[in-house]
Protein backbone atom coordinates (compact mmCIF):
# COMPACT_ATOMS: atom_id res chain seq x y z
CA UNK A 1 0.00 0.00 0.00
CA UNK A 2 2.86 2.80 -0.67
CA UNK A 3 1.78 6.16 -1.27
CA UNK A 4 -1.30 5.04 0.06
CA UNK A 5 -2.71 5.32 3.47
CA UNK A 6 -5.92 4.46 5.76
CA UNK A 7 -7.52 6.96 7.95
CA UNK A 8 -6.51 5.90 11.58
CA UNK A 9 -2.64 6.43 10.05
CA UNK A 10 -3.35 10.11 8.76
CA UNK A 11 -5.05 10.46 12.09
CA UNK A 12 -1.91 9.30 14.17
CA UNK A 13 0.76 10.99 12.14
CA UNK A 14 -0.67 14.55 12.34
CA UNK A 15 -1.72 13.90 15.56
CA UNK A 16 -5.88 14.27 15.11
CA UNK A 17 -8.66 11.79 15.75
CA UNK A 18 -10.40 9.87 13.29
CA UNK A 19 -13.82 12.01 13.84
CA UNK A 20 -11.99 15.46 12.59
CA UNK A 21 -10.63 13.50 9.08
CA UNK A 22 -14.62 12.03 9.14
CA UNK A 23 -15.78 16.11 9.38
CA UNK A 24 -13.14 17.20 6.91
CA UNK A 25 -14.84 14.46 4.29
CA UNK A 26 -18.51 15.37 5.30
CA UNK A 27 -17.91 19.35 4.69
CA UNK A 28 -15.56 18.71 1.22
CA UNK A 29 -12.68 19.71 3.03
CA UNK A 30 -10.66 17.13 2.76
CA UNK A 31 -11.47 13.75 0.88
CA UNK A 32 -9.64 10.46 0.44
CA UNK A 33 -8.42 10.65 -3.46
CA UNK A 34 -7.63 6.74 -3.46
CA UNK A 35 -10.85 4.70 -4.44
CA UNK A 36 -10.08 0.80 -4.84
CA UNK A 37 -12.47 -1.15 -6.88
CA UNK A 38 -13.72 -3.12 -3.44
CA UNK A 39 -14.37 0.30 -2.20
CA UNK A 40 -11.67 0.84 0.11
CA UNK A 41 -10.48 4.58 0.15
CA UNK A 42 -7.53 5.80 1.06
CA UNK A 43 -5.28 9.36 1.53
CA UNK A 44 -2.84 9.89 -0.90
CA UNK A 45 0.61 11.71 -0.29
CA UNK A 46 -1.01 14.86 -2.25
CA UNK A 47 -4.13 14.25 0.22
CA UNK A 48 -1.24 14.40 3.06
CA UNK A 49 0.23 17.39 2.01
CA UNK A 50 -3.06 19.25 2.01
CA UNK A 51 -4.00 18.26 5.46
CA UNK A 52 -0.83 19.44 6.54
CA UNK A 53 -1.31 22.91 4.67
CA UNK A 54 -4.88 22.70 6.35
CA UNK A 55 -3.71 21.67 9.57
CA UNK A 56 -0.93 24.82 9.68
CA UNK A 57 -3.58 27.51 8.81
CA UNK A 58 -6.17 26.07 10.74
CA UNK A 59 -3.73 26.90 13.78
CA UNK A 60 -2.83 30.00 12.44
CA UNK A 61 -6.22 30.89 13.15
CA UNK A 62 -7.35 30.65 9.96
CA UNK A 63 -11.49 29.60 10.17
CA UNK A 64 -12.42 26.04 8.04
CA UNK A 65 -14.68 27.86 5.50
CA UNK A 66 -12.25 30.25 4.22
CA UNK A 67 -9.54 27.15 4.23
CA UNK A 68 -12.00 25.43 2.30
CA UNK A 69 -13.00 28.77 -0.11
CA UNK A 70 -9.22 28.94 -0.55
CA UNK A 71 -8.34 25.03 -1.18
CA UNK A 72 -11.24 25.44 -3.76
CA UNK A 73 -9.55 27.97 -6.26
CA UNK A 74 -6.50 28.86 -5.20
CA UNK A 75 -4.13 31.19 -7.42
CA UNK A 76 -0.39 32.23 -6.80
CA UNK A 77 -1.40 35.70 -5.58
CA UNK A 78 -4.10 34.68 -3.56
CA UNK A 79 -1.94 31.99 -2.13
CA UNK A 80 1.10 34.33 -1.31
CA UNK A 81 -1.67 36.98 0.24
CA UNK A 82 -3.12 34.71 2.62
CA UNK A 83 0.14 32.58 3.45
CA UNK A 84 1.72 36.31 4.06
CA UNK A 85 -1.20 37.51 6.28
CA UNK A 86 -1.17 33.78 7.85
CA UNK A 87 2.60 34.79 8.64
CA UNK A 88 1.94 37.81 10.31
CA UNK A 89 -0.61 36.38 12.17
CA UNK A 90 1.67 34.07 13.73
CA UNK A 91 4.41 36.54 14.28
CA UNK A 92 1.78 37.95 16.64
CA UNK A 93 0.84 35.11 18.61
CA UNK A 94 4.81 34.62 19.10
CA UNK A 95 5.13 38.16 20.12
CA UNK A 96 2.28 37.39 22.15
CA UNK A 97 3.83 34.20 23.89
CA UNK A 98 7.37 35.89 24.02
CA UNK A 99 5.62 38.83 26.36
CA UNK A 100 3.84 35.78 28.27
CA UNK A 101 7.61 33.89 28.63
CA UNK A 102 8.65 37.36 29.92
CA UNK A 103 5.95 37.66 32.85
CA UNK A 104 6.39 34.35 33.88
CA UNK A 105 10.42 34.46 33.63
CA UNK A 106 9.63 37.73 36.03
CA UNK A 107 7.59 36.04 38.62
CA UNK A 108 10.13 33.32 39.12
CA UNK A 109 13.03 35.92 39.17
CA UNK A 110 11.31 37.91 41.96
CA UNK A 111 10.46 34.90 44.20
CA UNK A 112 13.96 33.81 43.52
CA UNK A 113 15.36 37.74 44.69
CA UNK A 114 13.19 37.17 48.22
CA UNK A 115 14.69 34.30 49.06
CA UNK A 116 18.09 35.10 48.25
CA UNK A 117 17.94 38.34 49.71
CA UNK A 118 20.08 39.13 53.27
CA UNK A 119 17.61 40.62 55.58
CA UNK A 120 19.39 43.13 58.21
CA UNK A 121 17.64 44.77 61.19
CA UNK A 122 20.48 47.78 61.22
CA UNK A 123 20.90 51.20 60.08
CA UNK A 124 23.51 51.19 57.40
CA UNK A 125 25.53 53.26 55.11
CA UNK A 126 25.72 52.19 51.73
CA UNK A 127 27.55 53.77 48.68
CA UNK A 128 24.92 53.00 45.46
CA UNK A 129 26.13 54.00 41.98
CA UNK A 130 24.22 56.37 39.59
CA UNK A 131 20.67 54.50 38.75
CA UNK A 132 18.68 54.74 36.32
CA UNK A 133 14.78 54.96 36.53
CA UNK A 134 11.73 55.59 34.69
CA UNK A 135 9.10 57.47 36.47
CA UNK A 136 5.53 59.23 36.93
CA UNK A 137 4.69 61.88 39.32
CA UNK A 138 1.63 61.53 41.45
CA UNK A 139 -1.22 63.70 40.47
CA UNK A 140 -2.99 64.14 43.44
CA UNK A 141 -6.14 65.75 41.50
CA UNK A 142 -6.64 62.51 40.24
CA UNK A 143 -9.95 60.74 42.23
CA UNK A 144 -7.38 57.67 42.43
CA UNK A 145 -4.09 58.80 42.19
CA UNK A 146 -1.87 56.27 43.62
CA UNK A 147 -3.55 53.72 41.48
CA UNK A 148 -4.14 55.67 38.52
CA UNK A 149 -0.31 56.82 38.39
CA UNK A 150 0.60 53.02 38.46
CA UNK A 151 -1.22 52.06 35.57
CA UNK A 152 0.18 55.08 33.91
CA UNK A 153 4.02 53.71 34.58
CA UNK A 154 2.74 50.07 33.86
CA UNK A 155 1.63 51.13 30.35
CA UNK A 156 4.98 52.85 29.37
CA UNK A 157 6.97 50.15 30.38
CA UNK A 158 4.82 47.80 28.72
CA UNK A 159 5.52 49.86 25.31
CA UNK A 160 9.21 48.28 25.07
CA UNK A 161 10.18 44.54 25.14
CA UNK A 162 13.25 45.49 27.40
CA UNK A 163 10.62 46.32 30.40
CA UNK A 164 7.31 44.55 29.27
CA UNK A 165 5.56 42.83 32.14
CA UNK A 166 7.23 44.56 34.83
CA UNK A 167 4.74 44.03 37.64
CA UNK A 168 3.05 47.20 39.67
CA UNK A 169 3.53 46.24 43.11
CA UNK A 170 7.41 46.08 42.83
CA UNK A 171 7.36 49.72 41.70
CA UNK A 172 9.52 51.87 43.88
CA UNK A 173 7.78 55.47 45.50
CA UNK A 174 9.32 58.59 45.95
CA UNK A 175 8.86 60.77 49.21
CA UNK A 176 10.22 64.46 48.89
CA UNK A 177 12.60 65.43 50.72
CA UNK A 178 10.91 68.24 52.23
CA UNK A 179 7.26 66.19 52.65
CA UNK A 180 10.02 63.29 54.74
CA UNK A 181 11.58 65.89 56.56
CA UNK A 182 7.62 67.52 57.89
CA UNK A 183 6.53 64.00 59.11
CA UNK A 184 4.45 63.85 55.60
CA UNK A 185 5.56 60.25 55.04
CA UNK A 186 2.53 59.19 52.90
CA UNK A 187 2.63 61.74 50.07
CA UNK A 188 4.47 59.98 47.09
CA UNK A 189 6.55 62.34 44.72
CA UNK A 190 6.83 59.95 42.16
CA UNK A 191 6.12 56.23 41.55
CA UNK A 192 9.36 54.30 39.36
CA UNK A 193 11.25 51.69 38.09
CA UNK A 194 14.12 50.91 38.44
CA UNK A 195 15.58 49.81 35.12
CA UNK A 196 18.10 47.09 33.74
CA UNK A 197 18.53 48.52 30.26
CA UNK A 198 17.50 52.19 28.99
CA UNK A 199 14.68 52.97 27.06
CA UNK A 200 13.42 55.93 24.79
CA UNK A 201 11.02 57.65 27.09
CA UNK A 202 10.76 61.22 28.15
CA UNK A 203 9.92 60.03 31.73
CA UNK A 204 13.44 58.37 32.03
CA UNK A 205 15.43 60.27 34.96
CA UNK A 206 18.32 58.61 36.88
CA UNK A 207 18.80 58.28 41.16
CA UNK A 208 22.37 60.20 41.91
CA UNK A 209 24.90 57.80 42.97
CA UNK A 210 26.19 58.82 46.32
CA UNK A 211 25.73 57.51 50.19
CA UNK A 212 22.61 55.97 50.99
CA UNK A 213 21.15 55.09 54.42
CA UNK A 214 19.23 51.91 54.09
CA UNK A 215 16.81 50.19 56.57
CA UNK A 216 14.62 46.68 55.98
CA UNK A 217 11.02 47.67 56.87
CA UNK A 218 9.19 44.39 57.44
CA UNK A 219 5.19 44.60 56.92
CA UNK A 220 2.48 46.70 55.64
CA UNK A 221 3.31 50.09 53.86
CA UNK A 222 0.94 51.85 56.51
CA UNK A 223 3.94 51.60 58.90
CA UNK A 224 6.90 52.49 56.98
CA UNK A 225 6.64 56.00 59.14
CA UNK A 226 8.27 54.04 61.69
CA UNK A 227 11.03 52.91 59.75
CA UNK A 228 11.52 56.51 58.88
CA UNK A 229 11.36 57.91 62.13
CA UNK A 230 13.54 55.51 63.33
CA UNK A 231 16.34 56.43 60.38
CA UNK A 232 16.25 59.90 60.48
CA UNK A 233 16.43 59.80 64.34
CA UNK A 234 20.07 57.97 63.39
CA UNK A 235 20.55 60.55 61.01
CA UNK A 236 20.46 63.17 63.71
CA UNK A 237 22.52 61.35 65.85
CA UNK A 238 24.86 60.94 63.58
CA UNK A 239 25.07 64.07 62.38
CA UNK A 240 24.32 62.58 58.60
CA UNK A 241 22.59 66.09 56.25
CA UNK A 242 20.11 64.57 54.44
CA UNK A 243 20.80 64.96 50.91
CA UNK A 244 17.29 64.12 48.81
CA UNK A 245 14.50 62.51 48.55
CA UNK A 246 13.32 59.12 50.48
CA UNK A 247 13.04 56.21 48.41
CA UNK A 248 10.75 52.97 49.35
CA UNK A 249 11.63 49.95 47.19
CA UNK A 250 9.74 46.76 47.43
CA UNK A 251 12.51 43.43 48.07
CA UNK A 252 9.18 41.48 46.23
CA UNK A 253 6.07 41.68 44.61
CA UNK A 254 2.43 40.46 46.81
CA UNK A 255 2.00 37.56 45.11
CA UNK A 256 5.71 35.99 46.86
CA UNK A 257 4.47 36.36 50.13
CA UNK A 258 1.39 34.95 51.85
CA UNK A 259 0.17 37.85 53.44
CA UNK A 260 0.99 41.95 54.21
CA UNK A 261 2.40 41.46 57.46
CA UNK A 262 5.18 39.27 55.78
CA UNK A 263 6.11 42.19 53.21
CA UNK A 264 9.27 43.59 52.77
CA UNK A 265 10.59 46.82 51.52
CA UNK A 266 13.87 48.63 52.04
CA UNK A 267 13.93 52.49 52.71
CA UNK A 268 17.07 54.41 50.92
CA UNK A 269 17.80 57.93 51.87
CA UNK A 270 20.67 59.72 50.32
CA UNK A 271 22.53 61.34 53.37
CA UNK A 272 26.43 63.43 53.78
CA UNK A 273 28.55 62.40 56.67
Amino acid sequence: MEGKFIIGEVAKRFGITRPTLIYYDSINLLKPSVVELNGYRYYSYKDVEKLELILTLKESGLKLEKIKNFLASPSHEEAIGLLDAQVKSVDEKIEQLMKTKKIIQNRIENIEAYEAFERYPEIRLVEKEERRICKVRVDYNDDEPFSSTLRKLKTILDEFPETYGAMASKFGVCVSEENMLNGEFYIFKYIFELLETEILSSQLDVLPAGTYMTCMHDGPYHFSHLTFKRMLAYSKDHQFAIKGDGLILPIHDVWAVDSEENYMTEIQIPVER
